[in-house]
């Protein structure tokens, strides 16, 4: 069911986390070294999700500190069409509100954009976007994940040190998730060396790159590589390796070029690993009215 992760809780946010380092384009795994025990899942061939409807557009108010935002006064669609005070409420309470975060002396004031996803997804999604003015992608703002009725919430702020004011007018660009998270590889036994994945994702045990709580290193840790001139940006990717306690061995760092676990103690050992993605493309919405004779002031 959605919102209802059956396998790891922490398969869906791993995945949408392992957005910082974007990896894995879509072909079959292989590994460098045989195990006796490889499982590869097959990706059927399934019409991929529709572009989420942009529902609402307005700006965000004044936060307190302490206290929910309340419906906006104000809000819009893309064609510039006006909602009535009625549906304003009426999806400001469907979709939980819209408190989004704001960065008061890095950022402009942030619009905030109601999405629908596709009714099929049956995993939460979160709608990064950006705005595109005269060629340059302006990113900055804060997002949710959806909703078990789809709706979900997020917002686009960009950085006053990139753009000094909003212009009556942008193109909104989201990277929407085209299926459902996909298994695309298991391991059930650690091969030595590290095990190519897919192009520029490789991941292994390694002896020494582990770090403990007291920030030493030197230990043993699951490392994921990632080759930043080869990976698939419109892919996401996450190895989960299990360990012989059956718990999970959960992620410790995340850095540009690979991503280190907690450390593994000698007791008990990773005996399994399963390799998910996530997949995307790029959609966009152009000529957004902003209605700037709207902002709060």
């Amino acid at each position: 069911m959605f919102h209802n992760r059956t396998r790891r809780e922490f398969v869906a946010s791993c995945l949408q986390a392992g957005a910082l380092s974007l990896c894995l384009c879509r072909r079959t795994a292989v590994c460098q070294q045989p195990t006796q025990a490889t499982e590869k899942s097959s990706v059927a061939k399934v019409e991929e999700y529709r572009r989420p409807e942009l529902l609402a557009i307005c700006w965000l108010g004044d936060p307190v500190r302490g206290r929910r935002n309340p419906a906006p006064e104000f809000a819009w669609r893309p064609d510039g069409s006006r909602l009535t005070p009625d549906e304003i409420q009426q999806l400001h309470t469907a979709a939980d509100g819209f408190d989004v975060n704001w960065r008061r002396d890095e950022q402009l004031r942030p619009l905030i954009l109601v999405f629908r996803i596709d009714e099929r997804a049956k995993w939460s999604q979160t709608v990064w976007p950006c705005v595109c003015i005269q060629d340059q992608k302006h990113f900055g703002g804060s997002f949710h994940d959806s909703l078990e009725n789809h709706l979900v919430v997020s917002s686009i702020g960009p950085f006053t040190r990139k753009l000094a004011a909003w212009p009556a007018e942008v193109d909104i660009e989201i990277r929407t998730q085209i299926a459902e998270p996909e298994m695309i590889l298991r391991l059930d036994e650690i091969p030595a060396g590290k095990v190519t994945v897919d192009k520029g994702v490789r991941w292994s045990i390694d002896p020494s790159m582990g770090i403990n709580r007291q920030q030493v290193g030197g230990f043993p840790a699951a490392v994921t590589w990632w080759d930043r001139d080869q990976r698939d940006p419109l892919c996401e990717y996450k190895a989960l390796p299990t360990l012989k306690s059956g718990k999970p061995l959960e992620r410790r760092l995340v850095h540009p070029d690979y991503e280190i676990s907690d450390i593994i103690e000698a007791d008990n050992p990773v005996v399994s690993v399963e390799f998910w993605r996530r997949r995307y493309r790029l959609d966009r919405y152009d000529k957004v009215p902003t209605m700037l004779e709207k902002m709060p002031k």
